[in-house]
């Protein structure tokens, strides 16, 4: 693939180049920018895995723990079986793991925002005057 470049192109580059931007080219340049960042960003979103239930995650991260020392065990070279298991830890089972973590914090609120037999016992006496 060849180009050619003459005189004329290269002073046209450079006078382009010359001129400072307006407020309004910046600000133009920062939507445009601010577009793209939001159109990876979706795409991302899109290409995220369907829902998986707590349930699965725990028997994948227990298998993950299986399989992790069944290798430390019998690998021959444990440098590498080290920055394997810990590159695995680190890039693909940390975001489960935090995936359990948010589910149990959820739960917890959960619990601790639904009104208990006991709190509608105590607004029945409250409303009926027996304190």
């Amino acid at each position: 693939m060849c180009l050619e470049v003459d005189e004329d192109d290269v002073a046209e580059l450079v006078e382009d180049h010359r001129q400072e931007l307006s407020t309004e080219d910046l600000v133009e340049l920062q939507q445009e920018q601010v577009k793209v960042m939001q159109r990876e960003h979706s795409g991302e979103e899109e290409e995220e895995r369907e829902d998986v239930s707590s349930v699965q995650i725990k028997d994948i991260c227990s298998k993950w723990s299986e399989v992790q020392a069944f290798v430390e065990r019998h690998h021959p070279n444990k440098n590498v079986t080290n920055r394997a298991v810990n590159s695995l830890n680190d890039n693909v089972m940390s975001h489960f793991r935090k995936i359990l973590q948010q589910r149990k914090k959820q739960v917890s609120l959960d619990r601790f925002l639904v009104a208990s037999p006991t709190s509608k016992r105590q607004k029945k006496r409250n409303d009926s005057g027996n304190i």
